[in-house]
């Protein structure tokens, strides 16, 4: 009646991981692959690097479905810094395990055509403009339609230079 139960398992090896790489902004799904993966209620991935180390919830899945090997699947965290990591599993949010590949895991900077996507959300937070109430705003429109045939559109009017609507 008053017994203590332990779960023994064989020590699991992440051999691979794809994707390899992933964006500062977190969220991408994250597939770990490798023998003695086992189902658990409180899988752990750790990610441990130079600037910090943050441990996200993984859960287990058989991949491919039909006739898969175990899996341990989980989302990337919010990172600040592009930097390499490595990544740990745990079955019991206590003991973690390693990643048994050489390969680093990267965080990246996103790339946008206005810049680094980071640099662009960080900018956009220190300026937090809103248009008070009787204030006009301005909008600048951008034209990419050069490469298409000119428009015979009265843009004061809403209708074509010709009478028509």
């Amino acid at each position: 009646e008053n017994a203590l139960f332990f779960k023994v398992y064989r020590v699991p090896h992440v051999q691979s991981f794809q994707p390899e790489e992933a964006f500062l902004s977190g969220g991408t799904q994250i597939r770990l692959m490798g023998p003695n993966l086992i189902p658990s209620e409180s899988i752990k991935v750790r990610f441990e690097a130079a600037s910090k180390n943050q441990t996200v919830a993984g859960r287990f899945e058989m991949w491919p479905p039909e006739n898969g090997a175990a899996s341990i699947v989980c989302e990337s965290p919010v990172w600040k810094v592009q930097e390499e990591a490595v990544i740990s599993i745990s079955f019991n949010d206590q003991q973690f395990h390693r990643q048994t590949t050489e390969k680093k895991f990267v965080f990246k900077e996103e790339k946008s055509l206005f810049g680094d996507v980071a640099h662009v959300k960080e900018r956009d937070e220190e300026v937090k403009t809103t248009p008070q109430a009787g204030e006009e705003q301005t909008v600048k429109v951008i034209d990419d339609t050069a490469d298409s045939e000119p428009s015979n559109t009265d843009p004061e009017k809403g209708t074509d230079s010709q009478g028509g609507e």
